[in-house]
């Protein structure tokens, strides 16, 4: 009786725990919410500040150093703060952010304001990922995939409202819109955290990590290696996210089709990201195949300069490409198993710069060499990143060997 009893909890401690995880995962829209806006909003901001082409790279890059400082502040605290109350926290000042974003400032005001939004928006990022590898261990690829692929639903509707929005309000009502969207999603995950409190992993805080661990990671070739991956991967993503409506709508002249394409875009992420996990391959050579396809794929549609040509190459590169940050995110929880929360941040710490660096380095092309030149940058990445996996894939082999 005892054991069919046990067996009955159990069961509904799973459920319950189904629950959690559900919304933990919803919380991950309000984090898309909170880094897929600038990408449509960039071309009415520029406008509206009268911003030269050598500055329109300044919000989102301004939103990713915000985000880097975070996950530096992150492992400081790391051992202190469960990661629950990191979420909330960095979920609370993302959507306080995007709503004085909805407020007339000066253009530096602007960007301080998007630093302190992507403080908020890396601690979410961040620790979100680490906490649900916590929540299922042995489901870590799976939920991982399954985490981002909503994520990136949230990417798939948010431009398409977004322009529907910008067509009867103005860019700032609309940034206060958003607000109060990721705001409500925060607020049903600290709803459940507070129904959940007895569970024992909401509580869970790593050993704060030493300098000689730092150090061994620092030092394993392959771990340098994921690192390079992230960053590229990263970078490239960011690419598409942040330039491709304004390329459509400004260089290509499709007002109507911009947005699209990133919701194309992220409708390809999302089917890769919840499928590529179940591919009879090891991640990383799913990352090697995928991220060459992405990157032909996406020069080809840029080489054709049409409209439809870029939904196609969106399309193709989501499909493709889109699944490289959660395959290289479990790849480190693979890594290290009894620090998810160290490996996780040093792997965003580094997906970070890549997207800081990025919107920086196409606007100073695009001044040099001209628009289109400068986006086919994001293909060359992507085959780079495809090329660095599969010297991954070449050394995990050769260590099997040895083993």
């Amino acid at each position: 009786m005892t054991g069919r009893w046990e067996k009955m909890d159990g069961s509904k401690n799973g459920r319950k725990r189904n629950w959690y995880k559900a919304s933990l995962m919803l919380s991950g829209v309000a984090t898309a919410i909170g880094t897929g806006t600038m990408g449509v909003m960039l071309s009415y901001i520029i406008s509206s500040y009268g911003l030269a082409a050598s500055q329109e790279g300044y919000m989102s890059s301004c939103i990713s150093a915000g985000a880097l400082a975070a996950l530096f502040f992150g492992i400081l605290l790391r051992g202190k703060v469960p990661k629950v109350g990191f979420i909330i926290s960095g979920g609370i000042l993302m959507s306080v952010m995007l709503f004085v974003k909805g407020f007339p400032v000066t253009f530096s005001v602007f960007l301080i304001v998007c630093f302190a939004m992507g403080i908020g928006s890396g601690i979410m990022d961040s620790f979100q990922s680490a906490f649900l590898s916590d929540l299922e261990p042995e489901q870590t690829a799976e939920n991982l995939g399954m985490f981002h692929g909503i994520f990136g639903i949230g990417g798939v509707v948010l431009p398409i409202v977004l322009h529907r929005m910008l067509g009867i309000y103005d860019w700032r009502m609309v940034y206060r819109i958003v607000s109060i969207s990721a705001l409500v999603l925060i607020v049903q995950f600290i709803i459940m955290t507070a129904v959940r409190k007895e569970d024992p992993v909401l509580y869970r805080v790593e050993k704060a990590p030493g300098f000689t661990q730092l150090q061994k990671f620092i030092r394993d070739p392959y771990f340098i290696l994921l690192l390079i991956c992230m960053l590229l991967a990263a970078a490239a993503q960011n690419g598409i996210l942040v330039w491709t409506v304004r390329y459509v709508s400004n260089t290509l002249g499709d007002l109507e089709l911009a947005p699209v394409c990133l919701s194309v875009f992220w409708v390809a992420s999302t089917v890769s990201r919840i499928f590529s996990p179940r591919l009879p391959w090891r991640p990383i050579r799913t990352l090697f195949v995928g991220s060459v396809i992405a990157g032909a794929a996406w020069c080809t549609a840029i080489m054709i300069g049409t409209p439809v040509g870029v939904l196609a190459g969106c399309a193709a590169a989501g499909l493709a490409g889109g699944c490289g940050i959660p395959l290289l995110l479990n790849e480190g929880a693979v890594f290290n198993r009894n620090n998810t929360g160290l490996t996780t941040s040093t792997l965003m710490i580094v997906k970070t710069i890549g997207q800081m660096l990025n919107p920086l380095l196409i606007a100073a092309l695009q001044v040099r060499i001209g628009v289109k030149y400068a986006m086919f940058t994001i293909g060359i990445v992507f085959v780079v990143d495809g090329i660095i996996a599969a010297i991954m894939t070449k050394l995990k082999a050769q260590e099997c060997v040895i083993s």
